[in-house]
């Protein structure tokens, strides 16, 4: 009888597959080749060749005896019999409709550990399914499809895959048993999926014989029992006893081959190409749209608590006839998936927590009270998902804090909470392609707050990507994976800089989203401390720090968003000092009714007062039309003329030798 490397036996029923001098050749080129792989049941090793023997219903012997001992008693094997197995499961789960529960001590568990701060949690732990589910999955045939449905079963509610258009999957996200991780959502992915072929193999040893080899069995059993009882048989009987028997051991290999075939499966299933094939086939199953996540603005996760920002009646109002509402938390110890929230707070929360020494260095670099609340507001109002058609600059000569101030906020926030976008994101001329992807827009999705590194000072800055990112309208953002998502930009930007960059947009649509918040007080160079130092300290009462961002984030929803006269003033200068033409307006036109301009007069005027005052005029067009937002102008005839309006006489009248113009000269205004 032939021994086979994992013990089975083979008899010349079997078909044979044999690959000459390719020994060690990988086990997926066969698959390839066209062999069913749960027929394979086992390998020869012959030294210089390979064979792979493809299982036959009957398995014969050869005639030579094995080295190891097959027992001839069936009495002696009773783990064969039909007694020994617990009743099978008729039929597969609904895999589509109704996944095995999560079964307690047997399913997975998540860590209470507390992690660093700033880190996301840990990925959860795995402790085994139970005998349940892996019995329902060893009914799943072997294939990749099969494989992301034992996934789900072995990790039910554990992954999800935000929609996408234009393809079957998308970015996944990962329970961390807190939040749905999208930032180490594909790495948790891969890691669940590798586990499920330690699971495959441990479902081999629950597989039960066919019905066919299960009746085989309990024949051989009865036969070799009658066979033992008495040596008084005919010829005839006999015979159909030992052929019995021998039926019976050939349904025991053949059930052998099938479990040793499933085992090798499991291994199979551990390769890369057969990993991210398992996850492309779920992926269409376990997709949720981006509208569904985060879909409670006013709620905040944290690492012991889930809170909720709601406004309720305030009963202690003194006026019995009117109704007042009052903004309050209400904190929930624990965390549910059901809630889809995406980003945690890496902080536990302590509703009586303080933080003393941040307060007092907060006051003192940011003396202004009136200031102080806008920053205080703005700050909470960047824990909540409600939309803020607002940005904030923060600006000052360097050493006054400003940039230990945001570095502090982003170690608090956490990196799932809380995202960076280089300057490069929103500096500059271009604009997007419109097929190009945009990963770091991406990345912004579920993030309630975003800083833009230092801008450096007189560059342009991207309008019309700061309106979209600080717009109530949803964004397509083109992911990596080539599939467009929408959703709801709900991060709060924080810039900063020495200087302010270039905003050639006079438009009300930028300028009414700016608070320029200006951080006045200089830190002597024998005060200064290391800013990492600085941070540390301060994160020592995060607990503290979160509970002044949520008085700001009350306070906004309570009050309306409160702007200081100070930021109203530096952003009103600051666009004065962007718009060219306003201050060309000023220094040299009166509004006088009945008195008219020209237009090419008047753009000759201004490119004058430009050279007088060394600066750098705009074209013609452009000019027409942010001179038009404040004077009417008739367009009617072939001449253009500003209307109700006269230039000064005491205007620069600068000599102009021709190399400072706009050129060329384009009068021809938009519609």
């Amino acid at each position: 009888m032939t021994q086979t490397t994992n013990g089975g036996l083979c008899g010349p029923t079997e078909k044979h597959v044999r690959a000459n001098d390719r020994k060690g050749q990988d086990f997926n080129d066969w698959l390839n080749s066209g062999i069913d792989p749960t027929r394979i049941a086992d390998m020869i090793d012959y030294g210089d060749e390979m064979v792979y023997l493809v299982a036959s219903d009957a398995i014969h012997d050869f005639g030579h005896e094995p080295p190891f001992p097959i027992d001839d008693d069936f009495n002696a094997s009773n783990d064969w019999t039909a007694e020994k197995w617990e009743a099978p499961i008729e039929d597969p789960p609904e895999w589509l409709t109704s996944m095995p529960p999560n079964l307690g001590d047997d399913s997975t568990s998540v860590t209470t550990d507390t992690p660093a701060l700033g880190n996301p949690p840990s990925p959860p732990k795995l402790k085994g399914p139970g005998r349940e589910t892996l019995a329902a999955c060893s009914l799943l045939d072997q294939s990749d499809t099969d494989n992301a449905k034992r996934l789900e079963a072995y990790f039910p509610n554990e992954l999800l895959i935000m929609q996408a258009a234009g393809i079957p999957g998308g970015d996944k996200l990962a329970w961390s048993g807190r939040h749905w991780d999208i930032d180490n959502g594909e790495a948790n992915a891969w890691m669940m999926a590798q586990a499920v072929g330690d699971f495959i193999q441990l479902e081999a040893d629950l597989l039960r014989p066919t019905e066919v080899e299960q009746k085989a069995i309990d024949a051989g059993s009865k036969a070799a029992s009658d066979l033992n009882g008495t040596r008084d048989h005919d010829e005839t009987s006999a015979k159909t006893l030992h052929e019995a028997v021998k039926s019976g051991k050939a349904a025991q290999r053949s059930f052998a081959a099938r479990k040793a075939a499933h085992k090798r499966f499991g291994v199979i299933s551990k390769n890369a190409s057969r990993l991210k094939a398992m996850l492309e086939c779920g992926a269409p199953r376990w997709r949720k749209p981006a509208e569904e996540f985060n879909a409670s603005a006013l709620s905040v996760a944290t690492l012991s608590h889930t809170l909720a920002f709601v406004q309720e009646n305030d009963l202690e109002c003194p006026d019995d006839k009117s109704t007042r509402t009052i903004c309050r938390i209400r904190a929930r110890k624990g965390h549910r998936k059901s809630d889809y929230i995406t980003a945690l707070v890496p902080v536990m929360y302590d509703q009586s927590a303080r933080a003393p020494f941040f307060e007092s260095w907060i006051e003192k670099m940011m003396p202004d009270p009136e200031a102080r609340r806008t920053l205080q507001q703005f700050s909470g109002i960047s824990i909540l998902g409600v939309p803020l058609q607002r940005f904030m600059f923060h600006y000052g000569e360097g050493a006054n804090g400003k940039s230990v101030y945001l570095e502090l906020l982003m170690r608090l926030l956490g990196k799932s909470f809380a995202v960076g976008l280089p300057t490069e994101s929103i500096i500059g001329q271009g604009e997007r392609s419109a097929g190009g992807a945009s990963p770091d827009l991406i990345r912004l999705f579920g993030k309630r707050m975003v800083r833009v590194l230092e801008l450096p000072e007189g560059k342009p800055l991207q309008s019309e990507l700061v309106k979209k990112l600080t717009g109530s309208e949803e964004i397509p953002v083109r992911t990596l994976f080539k599939g467009f998502v929408d959703f709801m930009p709900r991060a709060k930007p924080h810039m900063s800089g020495n200087g302010l960059p270039k905003i050639t947009d006079t438009s009300n649509g930028i300028w009414r989203r700016m608070l320029l918040l200006k951080w006045p007080v200089q830190i002597a160079e024998k005060d200064m401390r290391d800013p990492e130092e600085m941070v540390g300290e301060m994160l020592k009462d995060a607990p503290g720090i979160l509970n002044w961002l949520c008085e700001g984030a009350l306070d906004f929803l309570q009050n309306g968003l409160y702007v200081a006269p100070s930021v109203a003033a530096a952003t009103a200068d600051y666009r004065k000092e962007m718009d060219i033409v306003m201050q060309f307006a000023e220094d040299c036109l009166e509004r006088v009714d009945g008195s008219k301009v020209q237009a090419r007069p008047m753009y000759q005027a201004f490119l004058e007062w430009c050279h007088a005052n060394s600066k750098s005029p705009v074209f013609e067009t452009k000019f027409g039309r942010d001179l038009k937002r404040h004077f009417e102008r008739d367009d009617s005839k072939r001449l253009r003329f500003y209307l109700n309006v006269k230039l000064r006489d005491d205007r620069p009248r600068a000599e102009m030798n021709g190399s400072n113009r706009a050129d060329p000269l384009d009068d021809v205004v938009p519609v």
